[in-house]
């Protein structure tokens, strides 16, 4: 491991994660940037609603998402994203929200705007600013739906966390 560590920190040196890209495939760090704001740039009346998963298989995505588009008025995609580096969830996480800036303090705590983001409130500051809000799926998921629209109400863009292993079978 310690062989690799010190390659890794050599290649960060000489700036290798500024160089980090696919042809084709959007960055991850762009995410809020390149996708969610034009489309709220589209109308005054148009909202975003990002789930963000550390756990949703690929297959229950696309299911989702076809019965989203199905069922309802909107209009759900699946796409891909070159992820950041290094790839741990919290930085993943914050790179998805509006931003200018993306680093770590002292105790290794990711920032965005020199802001903490490590928690579902912390993340919701963060929306705020681009007049969002964040929750947990587990919360949104027990309310009846009058209840979540007026908890959603107002806001352009929700981001909704969802971290619980999706093992395929029915629950």
């Amino acid at each position: 491991v310690q062989p690799l560590g010190v390659e890794w920190s050599r290649l960060l040196d000489q700036g290798f994660l500024g160089k980090w890209s696919c042809k084709d495939m959007p960055a991850q760090q762009g995410f809020y940037s390149s996708t969610i704001r034009p489309h709220l740039q589209e109308s005054d009346r148009k909202r975003a609603f990002v789930i963000i998963s550390d756990a949703f298989r690929y297959e229950a995505a696309k299911e989702l998402t076809d019965s989203l588009n199905g069922r309802y008025r909107m209009n759900a995609a699946l796409s891909t994203m070159l992820g950041v580096l290094p790839s741990y969830t919290a930085l993943g996480m914050a790179s998805l929200l509006p931003h200018g800036k993306l680093s770590y303090n002292d105790q290794g705590d990711v920032l965005v705007d020199d802001k903490p983001v490590g928690t579902t409130e912390a993340r919701g500051k963060q929306l705020a600013t681009a007049e969002g809000m964040a929750c947990q799926a587990k919360d949104l998921r027990v309310m009846k739906l009058e209840d979540a629209r007026a908890y959603t109400e107002g806001q352009r863009v929700v981001y909704i966390y969802h971290n619980v292993v999706d093992t395929g079978a029915e629950t």
